[in-house]
């Protein structure tokens, strides 16, 4: 009887162990992929001039509007309003390994590195790729920026 209790024991540790073990792995394969993140329609929820180095905030740009879908296929449609200025966007993702790249026409500048993270699959930005020079703070003085956009699915 001892015996068969002790093989008892040692059968639940170890259906026990394989439940933790699966349970860890699926945490990591659960992981969503860049592709996963963008990938289907998300609206714009905020719009930046950012340092074009550290990317810390110059303007953030309230008012304005949008939407992107990225399809099965790579293309990109979708709108953006600007004050009363509205336009169609489309465009299409690179992807080089785990990197992409959103050419866009219908935005200025139109070439974008997307930035995602696993731990927030719903959100993704884009980056202008162009360092712009303007005064966009309402002194004499220009500043060097890039264009931030976020989305959120």
């Amino acid at each position: 009887m001892n015996g068969l209790r002790t093989a008892c024991c040692g059968l639940r540790v170890g259906v026990l162990l394989l439940l933790v073990t699966s349970a860890a792995c699926n945490t990591a394969d659960n992981s969503a992929t860049p592709w996963e993140i963008i990938h289907g329609s998300a609206t714009l929820t905020g719009s930046k001039a950012v340092t074009p180095a550290a990317r810390a905030e110059i303007v953030n740009y309230t008012g304005r509007s949008g939407k992107l879908t990225v399809a099965d296929d790579s293309t990109v449609t979708g709108w953006r309003k600007i004050g009363v200025d509205s336009a169609a966007v489309t465009g299409t993702v690179t992807f080089i390994g785990d990197s992409a790249v959103m050419t866009l026409t219908g935005l200025t500048p139109g070439e974008y590195a997307v930035i995602t993270r696993s731990d927030f699959p719903g959100t993704y930005a884009l980056v202008s790729t162009a360092i712009l020079t303007a005064d966009i703070t309402g002194d004499p003085a220009t500043e060097q920026y890039r264009v931030y956009w976020q989305f959120e699915r």
